[in-house]
């Protein structure tokens, strides 16, 4: 057993005591190093706490410290001081006195690593450690997740320690409430150990650099991607049931009454008002936190927010954090399961529009004509349109152009004529060709609605996205 007498007489160390005799028979069961301002986390009692107090920047911080080990009837405090002419703050052993707490001065030239080579065998001791801390992380990821891994970590180490999403969101802390001044990390402060996974970047920090820190940290940082990969996994599959949800609602392949039970079923309640945000070009590199569900529809990812979620200030937030995406259209809110398909249909005509944030338009009836995929609009589309098509293709004619700029101007061949360079007979002589190749008279109303929608669906001319 070491006692603190059986430090100060080790020549080697070079301890200076700041107590009384009653101390000197205190026994040392372990030695904890910490930087944190309240270590009483990590004590259970008899421990010689070593610290730099490289955070005790304070009298008020310094005291309070040397309270929390006291409380938690540590046995010691060595207090590890720099150049000649600096020493243990008055603060510090003023408390000290005040809560009976022998405090050791150690010298710049004394290392910690030396001290708890006193206390017990080091190489054993820190293996015992070292997979103790292992075991006890595993456990705690099973049964707390990634909190768990970070709070036995810094209980091992003595070290503060984060898992954070970069650039800046920490998504877990040990302690709870522990500032992270990440800009100072990034600058070199501390440790960055990546833990990247694919849309994913994330990092596991912590401020302790000793071995112990260092191999501790690795094994925490392991654990913790392997704990993201299943909670990546785990949305991606809950995105696809949502997202076979809200195509089938959208499609209209299910009744009103079943659509509401599998809405219900999914997280998001038929009777209240939905918004939507759809993604073209990618998805978010996380799930938004305030969204209701978060779905891959088709080629689409999008995400359901309640009414009360400012839409639009999240879109433009998610298009800010995640370069990748293209566009993001947002509809809505509309209430109902009738109300949830408008507003996906809205925000996927908003998403077409090209990059950017788009609101939602009016729905039209082209766009909610080709929302549905089980009516044949584009197939018939192409039909009306294929002896166009195969004319041009034959001939390098340009029908299909000319019809496309016809229908646009409002039916006027001047203005067709303009846009094509060629003069007005030309284009009269086209749309006679049109006329006898398709069966349909441009002077009809309903001819040039049918052939207008048939461009609508076919052309990227009125490609709906």
């Amino acid at each position: 057993m070491t006692t603190v007498g059986g430090l100060l007489a080790s020549e080697e160390l070079r301890l200076r005591f700041h107590g009384h005799d009653a101390h000197l028979d205190r026994a040392i069961d372990r030695v904890l190093t910490t930087e944190l301002n309240d270590p009483a986390a990590l004590l259970s009692g008899r421990e010689l706490v070593l610290t730099a107090g490289r955070r005790l920047a304070d009298p008020d911080t310094q005291a309070s410290f040397v309270h929390q080990v006291a409380n938690s009837r540590a046995t010691a405090i060595g207090f590890a001081v720099g150049t000649k002419g600096i020493s243990v703050p008055r603060s510090v052993l003023d408390a000290a006195r005040e809560h009976d707490l022998p405090v050791l001065e150690i010298p710049s030239q004394t290392s910690f690593h030396s001290i708890m080579t006193q206390v017990g065998p080091p190489l054993q001791t820190r293996l015992d450690r070292v997979l103790h801390a292992q075991r006890a992380m595993f456990d705690s990821l099973l049964s707390h997740g990634i909190p768990g891994v970070l709070a036995r970590l810094t209980e091992a180490t003595g070290e503060p320690s984060a898992v954070v999403r970069l650039p800046d969101q920490v998504l877990a802390s040990a302690p709870a409430g522990h500032h992270w001044a990440l800009d100072r990390l990034r600058s070199g402060e501390g440790r960055v150990v990546p833990v990247d996974l694919p849309r994913l970047r994330c990092a596991l920090l912590t401020t302790g650099d000793g071995d112990l820190a260092v191999d501790l940290g690795n094994h925490a940082a392991g654990l913790v991607k392997l704990e993201l990969a299943k909670q990546q996994a785990v949305r991606a599959g809950r995105r696809e049931l949502v997202g076979q949800v809200i195509e089938d609602v959208v499609r209209s392949a299910i009744t009103t009454r079943e659509a509401a039970s599998r809405l219900r079923a999914a997280g998001i309640d038929p009777a209240e008002a939905h918004s939507v945000l759809v993604f073209a070009g990618g998805a978010p590199t996380a799930d938004p936190g305030v969204a209701t569900a978060v779905a891959t529809v088709g080629r689409y990812e999008a995400v359901v927010l309640h009414e009360e979620q400012p839409a639009l200030e999240v879109a433009r937030t998610l298009a800010e954090h995640n370069p990748h995406i293209t566009s993001i259209g947002v509809g809505g809110p509309y209430r109902g399961v009738h109300g949830l398909r408008w507003a996906f249909i809205e925000a996927q005509e908003a998403a077409g529009r090209g990059p950017g944030v788009h609101e939602g338009r009016v729905i039209n009836m082209p766009t909610l004509l080709m929302s549905n995929p089980d009516l044949p609009v584009r197939e018939v589309a192409a039909k009306v349109l294929q002896p166009l098509t195969a004319f041009d293709a034959e001939r390098g004619g340009e029908l299909v152009r000319t019809l496309e700029l016809f229908l646009g101007s409002g039916g006027s061949p001047q203005l067709t004529a303009k846009e094509l360079f060629v003069h007005r007979n030309t284009v009269r002589y086209r749309l006679e060709q049109i006329e006898r190749l398709t069966g349909l008279s441009l002077s009809s109303v309903e001819a040039r609605v049918h052939l207008w929608l048939a461009m609508r669906a076919v052309t990227p001319f009125g490609d709906a996205g």
